[in-house]
């Protein structure tokens, strides 16, 4: 299909209206956006879009080609590689913690992919499924974080990288980010330029969201957190376009590629894995990168890199609950002890 196919079928001229939305402005070759609320399609002319992406983003099948507002299109030149950064963690709804030592009991409990890391998989094959581009998987892990890995091939992943050595182990952020900022260079040396670099806004295990800004700056990338939706891409500009969510409001932000991306849920609905990619995605030995590749000084890695020091980890001790009254049989009752037991405790003004 030739460039002038392409906008006859994003374009269909005999259906455009021959004014903005917005402005009225006359007007031969719309942008086709939809309405960030409500999803409804309209066009508008290129200024109104410029002077409104904090409530209107661009239609992805129906996207703006020239210029800045190339979209999600298949227009070259393409995006080369996107490299998404993954960590297997524990269930946190089955983490105990032993009393004595103070340290998380990790025997039989079950792992799992990082919620947010499964939304920034799905972000990196939609930009895919419309660039055509490569997307690796990124994990720094114990050996068995191959099976979360092979997870991500089934979704549709090109190749998968697990990076993991004793050497490694019991790393702060700190040290996390700096490891994985190497592997994903290193990555770049062996396979072509990256463009994107994609995290989840966080880990469910650790809560601190350190480590995608980490890797951003020590890669010089642009730092675009808490992504909720991307506006519009330009491989030709060499720019991104995203909206960030904010306490109470939103915020779209451009910047230039190479950039790091951390997403949070709203950003997609994850895709589901089919039989025929889970059964090739069980088959291939993938690639691991210890410190014997990497060549990392040992002070930067691990726990002799991590100046984080966690004196002790403990659960909380939780009161017993107490049943008041019958509420069955003397629910008036039962309110009135209520009642008398949260004055006691200064809960409740009379």
């Amino acid at each position: 299909m030739n460039y002038d196919d392409i906008l006859n079928y994003l374009f269909h001229e005999e259906d455009i209206p021959e004014r903005c939305f917005l402005c009225g402005k006359e007007m031969s070759r719309p942008v086709v956006v939809r309405h960030i609320e409500s999803m409804k399609m309209i066009h508008l002319c290129e200024d109104c879009f410029i002077n409104n992406q904090s409530d209107y983003f661009l239609d992805n099948t129906r996207p703006w080609l020239d210029g800045e507002h190339t979209g999600y299109t298949g227009a070259e030149p393409r995006l080369r590689r996107i490299v998404v950064a993954i960590k297997q963690v524990p269930d946190t709804t089955q983490v105990r913690v032993d009393p004595e030592t103070g340290t998380l009991i990790r025997e039989g409990v079950p792992f799992i992919m990082n919620p947010f890391d499964t939304h920034a998989i799905e972000e990196a094959l939609r930009i895919k499924d419309l660039f055509g581009c490569t997307v690796t998987v990124l994990t720094m892990g114990p050996p068995n974080s191959v099976e979360t890995l092979r997870k991500c091939l089934a979704l549709g992943a090109d190749d998968a990288i697990l990076v993991s050595d004793r050497a490694f182990g019991g790393a702060d952020t700190l040290a996390t980010s700096f490891v994985l900022a190497e592997a994903i260079r290193r990555s770049g040396q062996e396979r072509g330029r990256v463009d994107l670099v994609i995290c989840g806004k966080q880990t469910i295990d650790g809560d601190t969201a350190q480590v995608g800004p980490g890797i951003a700056t020590r890669l010089g990338l642009s730092q675009l957190t808490l992504v909720d939706r991307i506006l519009t891409i330009d491989p030709r500009g060499r720019t991104i376009t995203v909206r960030r969510k904010l306490e109470g409001r939103r915020e779209v932000v451009r910047a230039p590629l190479p950039a790091l991306l951390t997403v949070v849920r709203e950003i997609n609905q994850p895709r589901y894995s089919s039989v025929p990619r889970r059964i090739a995605a069980a088959n291939p030995t993938l690639e691991v990168w210890d410190n014997t590749f990497l060549q990392l000084q040992t002070g930067k890695i691990g726990l002799k890199g991590s100046p984080t020091n966690v004196k002790h980890i403990f659960a909380p001790e939780r009161q017993p609950g107490e049943i008041l009254g019958d509420g069955e049989k003397d629910p008036e009752g039962a309110v009135q002890e209520l009642i008398t037991k949260l004055i006691e405790r200064d809960l409740l003004v009379t």
